[in-house]
């Protein structure tokens, strides 16, 4: 934002030795035609310079996030008590930041399809080889906690998703794996739950 700033006010004392120089030359005579174009054409230079700025900024962070090998798909397992049987399924579609290794995406249930409608968000960071993610419903519904996972693969990570338990008052562990979908056939099958 102060990039913008500066690039404003350097616009706009441009615009204005311009203005005073075609005055000098004679083109621009009355002095109040000078003082009022010249506040014009500043303002104008720097409102242009603000807006592209900004336009280059937002194609910077654009492209810095979309080229992450991190941002893309991703399927979640969640397992029963028990930690071996599957109980259910989900894809996350994530927008990981290279610059703060932080990412957020938006998470689709898969199976138990009774659950297809547990739509929710989610926002995390890569920290060497952890990823942390909170998770919250987008509705008013009781989904939501943190994970923990530790990478196991390459972008492959295993670990636990905590939440509270109403009915124990308790917080209770759900062991999860999660990882990075790469092959063609699983990439369009995740599409398909996000359109």
């Amino acid at each position: 934002m102060v990039c913008v700033y500066v690039n404003g006010v350097i616009s706009s004392c441009v615009f204005m030795l311009y203005i005073n120089d075609l005055a000098e030359y004679g083109v621009l005579r009355h002095p109040l035609v000078t003082d009022f174009t010249s506040l014009i054409i500043g303002i104008l230079g720097s409102l242009i310079a603000a807006l592209i700025m900004f336009c280059l900024k937002k194609r910077y962070d654009n492209y810095r996030i979309g080229h992450s090998e991190f941002s893309g798909y991703w399927r979640t397992d969640i397992y029963e008590d028990d930690n071996t049987t599957l109980a259910k399924t989900d894809f996350m579609l994530i927008k990981h930041d290279k610059k703060t290794n932080e990412f957020r995406g938006d998470i689709k249930r898969e199976k138990p399809e009774e659950q297809n409608y547990r739509d929710r968000v989610c926002r995390g960071v890569f920290t060497k080889d952890i990823m942390l993610v909170v998770v919250w419903s987008k509705k008013n519904l009781l989904s939501h906690g943190a994970s923990h996972l530790v990478m196991t693969n390459d972008y492959e990570y295993s670990g636990y998703y905590q939440r509270y338990d109403k009915s124990t008052k308790d917080m209770t562990l759900i062991k999860l794996t999660c990882r990075k979908l790469t092959k063609k056939d699983e990439i369009e099958k995740a599409q398909s739950l996000f359109k």
